[in-house]
């Protein structure tokens, strides 16, 4: 691995028993896409991500629990347009699911 960050990330993916197709979507990258990086490195455009990935993760699985005990509202798009949103959530610093809350409740707020 040619960095820092890239040998933090794979070696934080093993430590917490991660897959690569848990992690994969989250840098918006494919599973293969991810394990070609894990010799070459991460590319720059992946490596805030993965920094926020790891930042975040508690909160993430956080979510996932909650998500057990309240309703979960389900929104089928296509892959592509799923890890566009993602990215975009996260270059704000923000998990999608917290984003995506947050749009909704300044729409209900808007129409009340």
């Amino acid at each position: 691995m040619g960095d820092e960050i890239s040998s933090r990330f794979f070696s934080w993916i093993k430590e917490n028993g991660l897959t690569y197709a848990e992690v994969a979507p989250h840098l918006n990258i494919s599973i293969s896409a991810l394990s070609t990086y894990k010799t070459r490195g991460l590319p720059n455009k992946q490596k805030p991500m993965a920094k926020k990935l790891m930042e975040n993760w508690s909160e993430i699985v956080s979510v996932r629990e909650r998500n057990r005990e309240e309703q979960t509202l389900i929104a089928k798009v296509p892959a592509w347009k799923f890890n566009q949103y993602n990215g975009l959530a996260l270059s704000r610093g923000s998990l999608i699911t917290d984003w995506i809350v947050a749009i909704l409740d300044e729409e209900l707020e808007k129409n009340s």
